[in-house]
C-alpha cells in the first residue's frame, strides 16, 4: 500500500505514519484496529513524498489459545 504525503504547513516538520489493519472474518474475536506498521519522516515546506508498506504474511498470523 502506498500513501501520498504532503506538508501544507509553513515551515518544515516531521511526521508519523501508521499503518493498521482490520480482520472482517476472523475464526476468533480481534481488535477492530491492529498496528502493522510505522514510518517516521522529514518533510521540508510544500513536499511532497511518497511512502509504500509492504506487509509481509507473518504480520496476520495470530494464536488461538482455545
Amino acid at each position: 500500500m502506498s500513501v501520498v504525503v504532503k506538508n501544507i504547513g509553513y515551515s518544515a516538520g516531521d511526521e508519523g505514519l501508521q499503518f493498521y489493519v482490520h480482520n472482517v472474518l476472523s475464526s476468533v474475536t480481534r481488535y477492530i484496529k491492529e498496528s502493522k506498521g510505522f514510518e517516521c519522516m522529514s518533510l521540508k515546506q510544500g513536499e511532497t513524498k511518497t511512502v509504500s508498506f509492504t506487509l509481509p504474511g507473518s504480520k496476520f498470523i495470530f494464536y488461538d489459545k482455545s
